[in-house]
């Protein structure tokens, strides 16, 4: 990218530079967390189990509860850049020859 910007500095007005994508995942050590059950020979969620007893939530209900903690989270990551998209809101460009005018 440098050697593409040395090599056309006359032409380039300015740069921006960011993240394409960034994609978090990962897992919640805590919970994530299982002991094998020989009598249903499958891994057993212990910490799960007791985190939903906890928090009086039935197993049913689980799915529920998973897909609304991970919206909460995603809004509470998202709303520092809404935030400053509302003071420095962006505009686009239809054409690569369209030059933006004002501030």
């Amino acid at each position: 990218m440098q050697e593409f910007i040395a090599k056309y500095q006359d032409e380039i007005q300015g740069t921006l530079s960011g993240f394409d994508r960034v994609v978090f995942a990962g897992a919640l050590r805590n919970l994530d967390f299982s002991l094998w059950e020989p009598g249903l020979k499958l891994p057993r969620a212990i910490n799960i189990e007791r985190y939903l007893a906890h928090h009086h939530i039935l197993y049913k209900d689980y799915a529920d509860h998973v897909k609304a903690v991970s919206e909460r989270i995603k809004q509470a990551a998202l709303a520092p850049f809404r935030q400053e998209q509302t003071a420095h809101p962006a505009s686009a460009i239809s054409h690569h020859r369209q030059r933006r005018r004002g501030p």
